[in-house]
Parts: C-alpha cells; sequence; structure tokens
C-alpha cells in the first residue's frame, strides 16, 4: 500500500531511475524469466490443455522464439487492443527477446499468448486448469477463512469489533497474493507462507491500512469501495472475503471488483473466474463455506456487489 506522496516522489525523479532490466542482464531474474520461466508456461499450457493442432503449432513456434527470436507484430487487427500494441512492438520491432525491457517482454508474452489461442473469439481461458487446480488445492484454508466469516455472523452482539474485522480480512487478502501461480505452480511442491495473521505484520514494508479503517469506520458511511483484482485461486477467495466482510456487516453500500480484460500472467482473475469460484464456493460440502457463496451471489444479484 502506497501513499500519494510515494507515487509523487516516483515520478518527479523519473528521469533519475535507472535503466530497466533486460533479459541480457547476466544472471538477473529477467534472464532466468526469458530463458526459463516462459517456456516453461508454454509447456505447462500445452500439457493442461487439448489445444487444436493449429493452436499447438503457434505455441510452440512461439517458444521456438525464446529467447533468442525477435519481437514480432501482433497479426490479429480486429482486437480492441490491437492499435495499442502496435505503438508498444513498433520500438522493439528489430530486438531479441533478451534486448527488450523485462516487463515489456512479459506482458507481450502474455498477450502472444492470447492471440495463440485466439482468446478474443473463443473466450479459452488457457490458464483454466491451473486456476482450477488452485483452487482445490487451498480448500483447508478456504474452509478456514469462511468459518471465520461465518463466525463473525453467528457471534450478533459479541463479534470483533469492526475495526478488528477489517483488519483481519484485509491481512487474509493482502497474504492471499502467495497465490501467484506463475511464480508458484498449483501443483508445485515449496511456495511461501504467513499464515498466522497475527505474525504478518512483521513482514509489511508498508501499511496505510489503519487509514482505510479510519476512513470506513467514522461513522460518515462509504458509498463505495473499490478492490483491484490479482491473482485467482485462493487470493481471489480472500478479496471475494473482503468483499462480504464489508457488505454483510453494512460498512460499505456497494463493491466494486475490477479483473483484467483477458488471462494474464497465468493466475489473474478474469470476470469468469469470479463466477467460477462463486459457485464453486456454493456448491462446497462445507456449510461455512456453502453459506460464504450464497452470500456473494446474493451480493451480485442485489447489485451491491459488481
Amino acid at each position: 500500500m502506497f501513499t500519494g506522496s510515494t507515487v509523487t516522489i516516483i515520478k518527479e525523479n523519473a528521469s533519475k531511475l535507472p535503466s530497466p532490466i533486460r533479459g541480457s542482464d547476466r544472471g538477473s531474474w529477467a534472464q532466468s524469466t526469458i530463458v526459463k520461466r516462459l517456456p516453461e508456461i508454454i509447456d505447462r499450457i500445452l500439457k493442461d490443455n487439448d489445444f487444436n493442432p493449429g493452436t499447438i503449432e503457434e505455441l510452440k513456434l512461439l517458444r521456438n522464439e525464446l529467447p533468442e527470436g525477435t519481437i514480432q507484430r501482433l497479426r490479429d487487427s480486429s482486437t480492441a487492443d490491437f492499435g495499442e500494441w502496435e505503438s508498444y512492438i513498433t520500438p522493439y520491432e528489430s530486438s531479441t527477446w533478451l534486448e527488450v525491457p523485462w516487463f515489456f517482454a512479459e506482458v507481450y508474452f502474455y498477450r502472444r499468448i492470447i492471440e495463440a489461442v485466439d482468446y478474443f473469439h473463443t473466450g479459452k481461458d488457457p490458464f483454466f486448469h491451473q486456476k482450477k487446480q488452485g483452487l482445490l488445492q487451498t480448500q483447508p484454508a478456504i474452509r478456514r477463512f469462511a468459518g471465520v466469516l461465518q463466525s463473525w455472523i453467528d457471534s450478533g452482539e459479541k463479534r470483533p469489533s469492526p475495526e478488528i474485522m477489517i483488519q483481519d480480512a484485509i491481512l487474509n487478502a493482502l497474504w492471499g497474493n502467495q497465490a501467484d501461480l506463475s511464480l508458484w505452480p498449483a501443483d508445485g511442491e515449496v511456495s511461501p507462507s504467513h499464515q498466522n495473521l497475527q505474525n504478518v505484520q512483521d513482514h509489511l514494508l508498508a501499511d496505510d491500512s489503519g487509514d482505510i479503517i479510519r476512513l470506513i469506520t467514522d461513522g460518515t458511511g462509504v458509498e463505495r469501495i473499490d478492490i483491484l483484482l490479482d491473482n485467482a485461486g485462493y487470493e481471489l477467495v480472500s478479496d471475494l472475503g473482503l468483499a462480504d466482510t464489508l457488505l454483510t456487516h453494512g460498512l460499505a453500500s456497494r463493491v466494486v471488483l475490477h479483473v483484467k480484460a483477458h488471462p494474464v500472467f497465468v493466475s489473474d482473475v478474469i470476470e469468469t473466474d469470479i463466477r467460477e469460484t462463486i459457485g464453486a464456493l456454493r456448491k462446497a460440502q462445507d456449510e461455512a463455506v456453502r453459506n460464504f457463496g450464497i452470500r456473494l451471489e446474493e451480493h451480485l444479484l442485489s447489485g451491491r456487489l459488481s
């Protein structure tokens, strides 16, 4: 969480920022990404999906471009973002994947995947399987979290204060970002963990949650709160839990969720992920999880969650 003053300082000193990291920087995260991580993502996509031969060939061609191939223009000019991507690609068209700034290479890589699978015409999410696995493999955490949400409802007047509920929901949503599947595949053996919310404060670099909590609980009422979603799986569940806490306990009149326009970074949330996740929660055997899903569905139907 960064304050406005922090952003201003960065803008004012933009000319003093170092050159962007590139895959050609030996031993860097960027080099490992271009040489190793991105090809592995394509391999996993091919393994997880039953694509037609044309799509398989397109993905294999993309994989073969890494890391020494040159940046190519997109071919499908019918997409809404084609013009923007033309301007992004032009400065790097004769450069290799290792020579361009790492962030451009990473975002461009996912846009090439979207074109290869013809997402804008088929709606097929190449990362759906991994997102589903991520949700299935975090069921114990989901049950624990849903149980806490249910206990706040069942406790009546003995429930924790709004400040405590918001703080716990925010911290849970914050640490849910450990579910990033582009870094930690759903079936991976190792991933970071900060499961005890009472200990996570030690790992925060900056924390403005107190300002947010005071704004929500100052008695004047909050008309609308926007949540920018990141990853699917447990992180999305924890974000939905924050939204449910705000709406169920009358701490906000409306919560608006913001998603990505198309699949990107493997686990980033698109609109269908919200529907799939809420549907899975509603069908759960665990009563608290099922109630959680039902409340979310009711929030959607009432227009309080959108």
